[in-house]
């Protein structure tokens, strides 16, 4: 929308910000006190009004999608997320392996 709105003159990213703050942030992200993501929504049922929240091993594949689509829109949440993937699962340090539920999608 960002790269839209440079090339169309319009303001439609406006909107775009205001659902990431209102509603992604507030809804879709579980963080601790610490500020560590525990969950992330996989889906909502808007009807039903229910929210699908996952943790654990699943939430690296849905977290690094994201971050891609959402760096043009808000870099520093989009920096947020893939840096607590990074962390949770020391995918800097080299001696580290990649743990089995990021390579295999399982959860067990």
């Amino acid at each position: 929308l960002l790269i839209y709105d440079q090339l169309s003159q319009e303001e439609t990213h406006n909107e775009a910000r205001k659902w990431i703050v209102n509603r992604f942030m507030r809804k879709h992200l579980h963080f601790d006190a610490s500020g560590r993501l525990k969950k992330i929504c996989m889906y909502e049922d808007p009807e039903k009004e229910h929210l699908h929240m996952i943790g654990g091993g699943l939430k690296p594949l849905l977290i690094l999608p994201i971050c891609w689509y959402l760096l043009p829109q808000d870099a520093l949440l989009s920096l947020k997320l893939y840096q607590s993937v990074i962390n949770e699962y020391s995918l800097r340090n080299e001696s580290s392996s990649i743990p089995g539920t990021i390579r295999t999608n399982r959860t067990a």
